[in-house]
């Protein structure tokens, strides 16, 4: 860019660029996990996962914050209509609490007041008025404690599911399923793989499942 405004944050992500437009807080809302109908612990206990509703946005990211590990099953996403829903596998015998945080790209907030940032076609590409998608940090683990800022409060954004198969013998038997899951550990994220079952069904129609590290941005969403 061989002008323009560029900030970034302490750990170089860039949070404001006058070409492109930021992304802003459309919506947040919390639920309350179900059990889930196929995966199950190596024990045969019921998994939870959630759906979330169908929300409206032209470029929809959702954000998860969960104490309890979690893994994206995937978004189904109706780009004519603008709209997206998401499923997440919880590894957790009990209903836990999740909390959504959903973005899209910036609109016009007509605040009057505040640092508003324009591009060269005088569309508003930030506007502090709004809550914005603050980058804190970027992690591509297969395991491990990732160490954030305390006192902060954190979200992630998760890649789809990953992890790996260990087909059975004979392969009637539940397929051991070795995910990779993340979780908020207080001002920490922790990610780890563990061992749980699903039906021969779901996995041979899954076979490009295969990926060795889990992928997760992590928002800032303090006081959002």
């Amino acid at each position: 860019m061989p002008a323009g405004l560029r900030v970034r944050n302490d750990d170089g992500f860039l949070q404001i660029d006058s070409e492109n437009r930021n992304l802003m807080l459309r919506n947040k809302w919390s639920g309350t996990t179900t059990a889930s109908p196929q995966f199950t612990t190596t024990g045969g206990v019921l998994l939870q996962r959630i759906l979330t509703p169908s929300f409206s946005s032209d470029c929809p990211v959702l954000a998860v914050r969960c104490d309890s590990p979690i893994a994206n099953m995937g978004a189904v996403r109706d780009q004519p209509n603008g709209t997206a829903s998401y499923e997440f596998l919880v590894y957790s015998t009990t209903p836990v609490p999740i909390t959504f945080y959903a973005f899209e790209l910036q609109k016009s907030a007509n605040s009057g007041c505040g640092l508003q940032v324009f591009d060269g076609a005088g569309q508003l590409v930030f506007d502090a008025a709004q809550k914005q998608f603050r980058v804190e940090s970027y992690i591509v683990s297969g395991g491990g404690v990732h160490n954030l800022p305390a006192g902060k409060t954190y979200a992630m954004v998760l890649s789809d599911l990953c992890g790996s198969f260990t087909q059975p013998s004979p392969p009637s038997q539940p397929w051991p399923l070795h995910t990779i899951f993340a979780r908020n550990a207080g001002s920490a994220i922790a990610v780890e793989q563990i061992t749980h079952h699903c039906p021969p069904t779901w996995a041979g129609a899954s076979q490009g499942f295969y990926s060795g590290a889990l992928q997760a941005v992590v928002i800032d969403v303090t006081n959002y």
